[in-house]
């Protein structure tokens, strides 16, 4: 029985044009259910034209942003292919296509949760009713999938690590419970529960919840009971306690504790965020200060024997599946986990013959340094997890405005700024040079090894388990589903962080224009202190109109409170170029109106007046134009409106060019009156406020 109605469950090719053009609603209907896609028809839709030139002109080494773009594309469509592929159960994900040498023709719930977290957060993203609801019906059968095979009786319950593509038991020899499947199956169910509840779909989120015996709550409850036993790891070799399944069970428990709340379940939100605490001091037991990293397993009682380091790429996964912003113990900034990284990057550093060459664009990341698998190789995967720990770490640390340096993490951070003697404990604060040269090495790291996996994909962009450690060329199971996953896990963040980058540069240039303008009101206020005594001046009413209509312009210039609705809204791409453009100009403006004020002198006033003894300036600027004070305000009101990028600039620059207007037409009126014929002249030979235009 379907969890969640609404749709028919078959995906056809309509469904999948749907899904990745966002066609509209009308260009599916009457495609019949029938049409399976097939990896020719997703190729069509991904410019799989590709997979047939050679290398050179699939991935030719240009800049790395424009390869991650095409690369995105072959992910998704990839990955796609490999979510209710034909001749399989709806709502089933092949691990990978591969059916012999190695035969991973099997749905893992492990990896099935982390490609359909991939699919929740495209379902949060898309704008489009017919996207968002080809999304939702990926979302939906996976769904389905979870509760029948929840419900199948197996030898280890919630804990069996696979299943047939069609849906029924594996009942062959494996290493068994792997106990992070329902963790990570909980948190993807988890995730989209959450995002039908944001859209008011609470039905639909309770029946995701499910009972004691399938849905979410089925997950939580073995997760929350089970949690104590040993169990196999992430590669299916040792039984023991894993650090990255008892982190994977703790954020299961505290995000589920938070739906059970939303929906009602109050008792077994306790419950499960008891469960969680007593699992988060277990986790400090995998911290080896002998050797300075987290120990991936302990308390071995099966499987493989020989991996003595306890080193384990095992331990980054578990940091970057976390729900960012949470708790920082054992997340991608904590101390241990940035010492284990370390630990790990060094390995594979000298472990590899590719990572030992001169022109290595990275180093190539495995499982762990004892691994025999295939020969132990490099995994893909495992190199897109260093990417994102590197991006999110930096997205932590922007976010935070400041990162510490620790004794454990020193090696780490030595690694990214070489050239930087660095100490430990040390607090780096947003805006010190340090701070922005580690966030800076943290994103170049990650490009590092997305740099690897660029230069070791096949010539069609596709993505195999392994990099063979001595040739470089893919290796075991083609088309990895979780690779593709990874990788666009790996992509988000880097958006993340460079999206962070750009808040913070276009931040400072705010800055910077606030400090540009109060310098030039400090200034303006200084001089005004000694000028010559009014002989005629504007009325105070006159004078209270343009004022308020300044001080409303400024406030809606630098205030965050009064951005609201369509005022709000950017207009003017965000870009550093743009912000730059938009500081020279207000710097330009201002300066202008220094020059002017200087040869204005002592016949200078904030209102329109006449001075005792005034005579009319025509030396620097003014031999010009008339009003170069104004002109350069406007120019300054013009370039910080730029710098905003916001409808509310742009209404700002309109009132102020209103006001000077006004004050323009009434200040030629008086100085016309005082100086005649020679005024006359002078307007002949100037320009108001710009030379040949105005």
């Amino acid at each position: 029985m379907a969890i969640i109605d609404g749709m028919a469950r078959r995906p056809s090719a309509a469904f999948f044009l749907s899904l990745v053009l966002c066609l509209p609603a009308a260009a599916l209907r009457g495609a019949p259910d029938s049409q399976r896609p097939t990896l020719e028809t997703l190729n069509a839709l991904f410019d799989g034209a590709r997979a047939a030139r050679p290398a050179a002109a699939v991935a030719p080494r240009s800049d790395l942003d424009s390869w991650l773009g095409r690369e995105r594309g072959i992910a998704l469509q990839r990955m796609l292919a490999n979510v209710s592929p034909p001749g399989a159960a709806p709502g089933s994900v092949a691990a990978s296509p591969s059916r012999s040498n190695p035969d991973y023709w099997f749905n893992w719930k492990r990896d099935a949760a982390l490609t359909m977290n991939e699919i929740v957060a495209l379902y949060r993203a898309a704008t489009a009713p017919a996207q968002k609801q080809a999304w939702f019906k990926l979302l939906r059968d996976y769904a389905d999938f979870a509760r029948r095979a929840q419900t199948a009786p197996s030898q280890s319950g919630l804990g069996e690590p696979k299943h047939n593509m069609d849906g029924s038991v594996f009942t062959g020899p494996w290493g068994r419970p792997q106990d992070d499947g329902p963790a990570e199956e909980a948190s993807t169910l988890i995730a989209f529960a959450r995002s039908l509840l944001a859209e008011g779909r609470k039905d639909l989120a309770l029946k995701l919840y499910g009972d004691f015996a399938s849905g979410i709550k089925g997950d939580l409850e073995y997760v929350s009971h089970h949690w104590s036993q040993t169990s196999f790891d992430v590669w299916e070799e040792v039984k023991a306690r894993h650090f990255d399944t008892a982190v994977a069970q703790r954020e299961a428990l505290l995000q589920g504790a938070g739906l059970a709340r939303a929906l009602g379940d109050p008792r077994a939100a306790a419950w499960y965020e008891s469960q969680a605490g007593l699992i988060a001091a277990e986790l400090g037991r995998h911290w080896d200060a002998s050797k300075g990293y987290l120990v991936s397993a302990i308390g071995r009682d099966g499987g493989l024997d020989y991996k003595a380091s306890g080193l384990d790429s095992a331990v980054i996964l578990a940091a970057i599946h976390r729900e960012p912003g949470g708790d920082p113990a054992f997340s991608v900034t904590d101390p241990r986990i940035l010492a284990t990284a370390w630990a790990l990057k060094q390995s594979f550093r000298t472990g590899y013959a590719l990572n030992r060459r001169a022109d290595a664009p990275g180093v190539a990341i495995g499982r762990y340094p004892e691994d025999r698998y295939f020969g132990g190789n490099p995994w893909v995967l495992s190199t897109n997890a260093f990417a994102e720990l590197h991006y999110k770490a930096a997205s932590e640390y922007l976010r935070r405005g400041a990162l510490t340096i620790e004794s454990a993490s020193l090696a780490f951070f030595q690694d990214i700024v070489a050239d930087t003697p660095l100490k430990a404990p040390t607090t780096v604060r947003a805006g010190e040079p340090l701070f922005d040269r580690v966030v800076a090495g943290l994103r170049e790291g990650g490009d590092s090894y997305l740099r690897v996996v660029r230069a070791h994909a096949n010539p069609d962009g596709s993505l195999s388990e392994q990099i063979d450690k001595d040739s470089g060329y893919m290796t075991s199971a083609r088309d990895l589903t979780w690779n593709y996953a990874s990788f666009l896990s790996a992509l988000r963040a880097r958006r993340a962080v460079v999206a962070a980058l750009k808040t913070a540069s276009i931040d400072a240039m705010m800055r910077a224009t606030m400090g540009l303008w109060a310098a030039w009101l400090f200034y303006w206020w200084l001089a005004g202190r000694s000028v010559e005594k009014a002989e005629k001046t504007e009325s105070l009413l006159s004078r209270a109109l343009h004022l308020g209509i300044l001080a409303c312009a400024f406030l809606f210039l630098f205030s965050d409170q009064l951005r609201v609705g369509f005022m709000g809204r950017r207009i003017i791409p965000e870009a550093l170029f743009i912000e730059a453009v938009g500081l020279g100009l207000t710097t330009a403006g201002l300066l202008l109106c220094v020059w002017a004020r200087v040869h204005l002198g002592r016949f200078w006033s904030g209102e329109v007046q006449l001075k005792e003894g005034h005579r009319l300036i025509a030396s620097g600027p003014y031999a010009f134009v008339r009003h170069p004070i104004y002109t350069g305000f406007l120019l300054a009101v013009c370039g910080s409106a730029v710098t905003l990028g916001e409808v509310r600039g742009l209404l700002i620059l309109a009132a102020t060019i209103a006001a000077y207007a006004r004050k323009i037409r009434l200040e030629e009126e008086l100085l016309n009156s005082r100086f005649g014929a020679e005024y006359d002249q002078y307007e002949r030979r100037t320009w108001a406020l710009l030379p040949f235009v105005l």
